[in-house]
């Protein structure tokens, strides 16, 4: 859930998250994602023999469909933007990193977030389903699987 390093606090913005007030669970959760691009970060060989793998950097706009305000706090009900890896069975493999929504999100409102994973080393197809999340609530995509999810699929060859 934390970044992977501190340096990544860049895209993740964790560190700007000063409010510290509980949010109520949304009833309903709406949201669109537009994927403005992405990039794929090779990291060095020594990085892979420590086990750390490449990078995805994926910038998109949030856009707020819903009728409550996305606001990142550090308690309760905060609502991040984040992702799941999920294997070709459907399960979830990896929980995403959290990356902070400035300020506060209202409703009809949009904003552009990045978002940072390693990218899975098994063999196999990993999809990487890009959601916001409510801490201690709900993911989006699950919540809503029809509004909001964005799906990218990612194979490794042995």
């Amino acid at each position: 859930i934390l970044p992977l390093n501190i340096t990544d606090d860049q895209y993740t913005k964790i560190s700007t998250i000063t409010e510290n007030r509980r949010i109520e669970c949304f009833d309903k959760y709406e949201a669109q994602i537009k994927v403005n691009n992405f990039k794929i970060i090779n990291k060095s060989v020594l990085s892979h023999l420590f086990g750390f793998g490449d990078l995805i950097i994926v910038n998109l706009d949030l856009i707020n469909i819903s009728e409550h305000a996305f606001i990142s706090t550090r308690n309760f009900g905060s609502v991040y933007m984040s992702y799941h890896w999920v294997d070709e069975q459907g399960k979830v493999v990896m929980d995403g990193i959290r990356t902070a929504i400035p300020g506060v999100l209202l409703p009809s409102q949009s904003v552009q977030v990045e978002i940072i994973s390693r990218l899975p080393k098994n063999a196999g197809e990993s999809t990487l389903k890009i959601s916001p999340v409510q801490e201690g609530c709900a993911w989006f995509y699950i919540a809503n699987p029809a509004a909001i999810a964005q799906d990218f699929t990612y194979s490794v060859m042995n």
